[in-house]
């Protein structure tokens, strides 16, 4: 990870008070476990209208199937006032939190009349994303965009259009111009962004063999047999019965070693870039409070086992900026089933359709059963149902898919925009170990179909930042109480002020080898270890403006883990602050052992 790219920058707001780095008082209430969480709950009857006339006692709320107290309940609807239909109970007093992240604190009154909350809530907001689409998609993309812009905005709605591809970019800004979304939708619907190509020599070889390639003719191939299995055997050995000549088998494995490799290192690849981009729209429209909505136009996303982990940061860092994913499967109706490519794709991993059982188990023999797993898996994935369903699913949004009319899909997402309850509660279980906490909201109406987001990291709130799964832990450790010193840490911090008036900052996290734990396997050949250091600089506000980590997974021969143990680990980032005053607080988590560290 590079000096660059390891720290989330966003603005900072400390006043210009000093130059430099100067330890602070940690401020009053800024680590507390005393949290409110609000979720947003969609509730529609069978025929897809929304259910208006809900009262507190319908609604059933569930964390980690342990039922929560909702202390209020507000029905959002357009053209009217907002009605509180519950509130805290009597002489409960508001509490001074600061904010969970994925949760909001309760609002001041929250037993006043809804419609004053509803008034300060400020703009609504809307993300119209594309996501690296072919032409055909792109059209059907800019029709479903077109049918909201040129339909009823509402006065404090405000739109931004952004095309999603190597980099997060915004073709327009939030605004509330239609002239100006109308001639972004425009560009996005023209701009051609990068594919992911197979290698020419490959598919001119070999192609066809691939279960990625549709049965249906193309400028790229001519297709492939409807009943094809997806599996393509190899050619036999020259000393087999009937065998080619010159090697052909050899030259077969060779170039499908090559495409394999190609594959792989693109999946990881476009799979970073993606979820990048994703974590940044998500966490950037974390500021104004609200329900927030992002439309995402796409053909799929590239999930491999790598990229698991930042996927998963994608959902929560929407659910704690109360962000709503509606995925829309641009592709349209398609002609053949994308379930059938998976099932052709998962039968070349086992060469089904191989009429010679003895290379089917030489096939398997050469194998490496872990790569086998990690291609099934992402298989499985790769259906724009399975990857946009998870991550609309869990924001409290829904897919479409499988249809031309895209447009239509606009204006059930409308409804849900403009058509939800807010429900509150204090949950019972009040620490923030950095856990998932599972979320489940029912309704006593017979028929309802319920949404809701479905639940948030217990952790402390970053603001705008994105927390990642691994950082947890440590987050947590900085806001236990005492904070754990297990392991002895020493952190430095050295300033160079610069000509823009900011300070470059030389940060330093040392510690002992000795200090964490390895894991040695059970046939003594290597070891390994399972830490995180993490990093934060907070202003005198107390909030969070730069933040820094790095997972450690090292590893060597069983017979040099003395050696590892003599050396010094060293955690170094060099991040960019305005003036202001600010404490640097820094932090390790060992998975192995449990045990934690914390410095300011």
């Amino acid at each position: 990870m590079s000096r660059a790219t390891s720290w989330v920058f966003i603005a900072a707001t400390a006043a210009a008070l000093a130059t430099g780095v100067r330890a602070q008082q940690r401020p009053a209430g800024f680590a507390t476990s005393t949290t409110a969480v609000v979720v947003d709950v969609v509730v529609r009857d069978a025929r897809g209208a929304p259910i208006l006339d809900l009262k507190p006692s319908d609604f059933e709320l569930l964390e980690d199937d342990v039922r929560q107290q909702v202390t209020s309940v507000e029905l959002i609807a357009p053209g009217r006032p907002g009605r509180a239909a519950g509130g805290p109970p009597r002489g409960a007093q508001p509490s001074p939190a600061a904010p969970q992240p994925g949760v909001e604190p309760s609002p001041a009154g929250a037993g006043a009349a809804a419609g004053d909350a509803a008034a300060s809530t400020g703009p609504t907001l809307i993300a119209l994303a594309f996501h690296r689409l072919s032409a055909e998609s792109r059209t059907l993309a800019w029709r479903a965009a077109r049918s909201y812009v040129d339909g009823e905005i509402a006065p404090d709605d405000h739109a931004g259009v952004f095309v999603v591809d190597t980099r997060l970019q915004t073709l327009q800004a939030f605004t509330a111009d239609r002239e100006k979304l109308a001639a972004a939708v425009e560009r996005a619907a023209t701009t051609q962004t990068t594919t992911f190509a197979r290698m020419p020599m490959l598919s001119g070889s070999y192609g066809d063999a691939s279960p990625d390639v549709s049965p249906t003719a193309g400028a790229e191939s001519h297709g492939r047999p409807t009943n094809d299995s997806g599996f393509q055997a190899r050619p036999r050995m020259a000393n087999d019965p009937g065998a080619s000549r010159g090697g052909e088998r050899q030259m077969f494995e060779m170039a499908e070693r090559m495409e394999n490799a190609y594959e792989e290192m693109m999946r990881d690849r476009n799979g970073h870039l993606e979820t990048a981009a994703l974590t940044a729209l998500a966490s950037g429209m974390a500021g104004l409070p609200g329900r927030k909505t992002v439309v995402f136009f796409s053909e799929g996303l590239s999930i491999p086992a790598a990229i698991e982990p930042k996927f998963r940061a994608v959902i929560e860092t929407a659910n704690r900026s109360n962000v709503t994913f509606y995925a829309i499967d641009a592709k349209g109706l398609r002609v053949h089933s994308e379930q059938a490519a998976t099932a052709r794709g998962l039968a070349a991993i086992r060469g089904v359709g191989d009429d010679d059982p003895a290379r089917v188990e030489d096939n398997d023999k050469r194998r490496s059963r872990t790569s086998e797993l990690e291609r099934n898996e992402f298989l499985l994935r790769k259906d724009p149902a399975a990857s946009l369903g998870i991550l609309a699913r869990e924001t409290g949004g829904f897919l479409i898919d499988n249809t031309n009319d895209l447009a239509s899909a606009f204006q059930r997402i409308d409804a849900d925009r403009r058509f939800h309850y807010l429900l509150t509660y204090t949950p019972r279980n009040t620490l923030q170990d950095g856990t998932f906490r599972r979320i489940a909201v029912k309704v006593k109406r017979r028929g309802a179909d319920v949404r809701a987001r479905s639940g948030y990291a217990a952790l402390p709130s970053l603001g705008a930042i994105p927390v990642l799964r691994f950082e947890s832990n440590a987050l947590s450790a900085l806001a236990r109480s005492p904070r754990p010193t297990e392991i002895a840490l020493r952190g430095a911090a050295f300033d160079f002020p610069e000509p823009d008036g900011r300070t470059r900052v030389a940060l330093f996290v040392t510690l002992p080898g000795s200090g964490v734990a390895y894991f040695v396997d059970d046939n003594k050949t290597s070891y390994q270890t399972h830490f995180t250091i993490l990093a934060r600089v907070v202003d005198e506000a107390g909030e969070t403006v730069r933040k820094g980590s790095q997972p450690y997974r090292l590893t060597g021969p069983a017979a040099s883990v003395h050696v590892a143990r003599q050396g010094d680990i060293l955690f170094y980032r060099q991040p960019a602050l305005d003036p202001g005053r600010y404490q640097v607080e820094y932090a390790l988590y060992d998975e192995l052992s449990g045990q934690a560290g914390t410095g300011t």
